[in-house]
């Protein structure tokens, strides 16, 4: 992986981790898909897979809702 896409997976966390909705979507392409299914998360209420810009956004919502704070690790 080449430092230049290192370092927008860094950002991504950093903004997620500030609850950051929107550079991230400036990046991600608009027919992303974000699959789940091996991710370890419950499986109720959570969709193995989420389609485009408006169901990653979905997947971001319900998982942030649940947390007061997020800490990804160190990202570096």
């Amino acid at each position: 992986m080449s430092a230049q896409n290192v370092e927008i997976v860094r950002r991504l966390y950093e903004a997620f981790g500030m609850r950051d909705n929107t550079w991230p979507f400036e990046v991600y392409d608009p027919e992303i898909e974000w699959e789940n299914s091996d991710a370890g998360l419950p499986s109720v209420g959570f969709e193995p897979v989420y389609r485009g810009h408006a169901g990653v956004r979905a997947f971001w919502r319900q998982w942030l809702e649940a947390w007061e704070s997020i800490d990804f690790g160190s990202t570096t």
